[in-house]
């Protein structure tokens, strides 16, 4: 049982990492699922961390503080995650401008800055394929 759960949680974490380091310009269409992956990213994390431990059979005074510390870490994290202090990490769509014939959309992307207040757009070229997202870069010529 141990084995298994420390390679599940192992494995589940080494793939958020791998993807996130060989394809960064692929992310989700909405915010809430990024939200949600990087919540279960540090689940994993967390959790594969104190399966190692327990994997290793620690003495229950160093498991005991361990698992409350990582219980700490998750709840804290997370809670960062779903109330960010800043929300310009996770934009929404605002407006469509056009679609080429490749399928990549110009969208207007619209999120706020919790310090100042104020709301910052940006365009940028993406291409959805179901929940995921490509975002291309692009010349700011080409924009004209």
């Amino acid at each position: 049982m141990r084995l298994k759960l420390t390679m599940v949680l192992g494995f589940l974490f080494a793939c958020e990492v791998i993807f996130g380091q060989f394809f960064p310009e692929w992310t989700f269409t909405k915010a809430g699922f990024v939200i949600t992956n990087r919540i279960v990213l540090i689940l994993s994390f967390c959790g594969f961390l104190f399966c190692l431990a327990w994997l290793l059979k620690a003495n229950k005074y160093v498991l005991v503080p361990w698992g409350i510390l990582l219980s700490l870490f998750f709840i804290l994290t997370s809670l960062g995650e779903i109330y960010p202090i800043d929300t310009t990490t996770e934009p929404e769509d605002s407006a469509l401008l056009k679609t080429d014939k490749e399928g990549r959309k110009w969208v207007v992307r619209t999120y706020q800055n919790a310090k100042t207040g104020h709301e910052i757009q940006d365009t940028v070229l993406v291409k959805d394929k179901l929940i995921f997202r490509r975002l291309y870069k692009y010349p700011v010529t080409q924009w004209r």
